[in-house]
This record gives structure tokens, sequence and C-alpha cells, in this order.
């Protein structure tokens, strides 16, 4: 496997998927937002800003566009052409006599573990209205015979 060629070049526009970037050649191309850093990005401002130099890598691409990529330029980086390759969460963390859960190395949480969190709270939503509609059914239905 050979070694990509890192290129430099400048933000010119951010929109909620991703930069576009110009080369020194004036060629452009996006970075999408998955291709950012190796942390969670929210909010693309977080980590770019318009005229911001960048070094990049072009990914494989089946159309005439250029996709860059900013994570995998960095150097130690893995170099796969699979952007949507699963990650494992590098989140520690440590157990408390209640029971719970403390976050300790990270400041950002993983996309498994807010996933995780949205279905907790997600499934405590939908026991608690099952409920309410159980307990509405039961008055309706208790002054019949």
């Amino acid at each position: 496997m050979s070694i990509p060629e890192i290129l430099e070049g400048k933000v010119t526009k951010i929109m909620p998927y991703g930069a576009f970037i110009k080369l020194a050649d004036g060629r452009f191309g996006m970075v999408h937002i998955s291709e950012i850093s190796q942390n969670y990005v929210r909010e693309i401002n977080d980590y770019l800003k318009i005229g911001d130099q960048v070094k990049v890598i072009v990914l494989p691409s089946t159309q005439n566009e250029l996709n860059f990529s900013i994570k995998r330029a960095i150097p130690g980086a893995p170099q796969d052409s699979q952007p949507h390759k699963k990650r494992t969460s590098t989140n520690r963390t440590t157990n408390i006599s209640d029971g719970k859960q403390k976050r300790s190395c990270s400041t950002h949480p993983s996309f498994e573990d807010m996933m995780s969190k949205f279905k907790q709270v997600s499934d405590e939503k939908l026991s608690l209205l099952k409920t309410q509609n159980n307990r509405r059914s039961n008055r309706r239905g208790s002054g019949k015979k």
C-alpha cells in the first residue's frame, strides 16, 4: 500500500455536512464532517474556520469530484479507504458505589455512548407513556358494566 500524498489547502466554505477546501493548484474538494477529526465532530466551526490552512489527503472517489480527509493526513492516522468503519470507544468508565458510571478520560462521548444513552432515555419515556395509557384505559373501563 502506498502512502498517500499530503496536500495543503485553504478552507473556503463551511456547511453543516463538511468543509470545502481549495488546493494550492486551484482545485476544489470537500472534507466530509466524518473526516475532519478522530473525535466526534458535532459542530464543524469548533474545528475549522474559513481561511484556515489545512493538510489533507485525497480519498478515492467514483465521481469527478475531490474528497479529502484531514484526520487521515495526521501522521500515524489509519489510512484505510473505509470512512464508515465502526469505531471503538476509547472512553474509560469507572463504577461508583451507587452503580452509576462516571466518564473519566474524554470530554466528548463516542457515538456509541450517545446512542446508548438515547436508547435508554427513549425506553424510559415509552414505558412511562404505556403506564399512563393503561391508567387512562382502566379509568374509562371501570365505570361500565
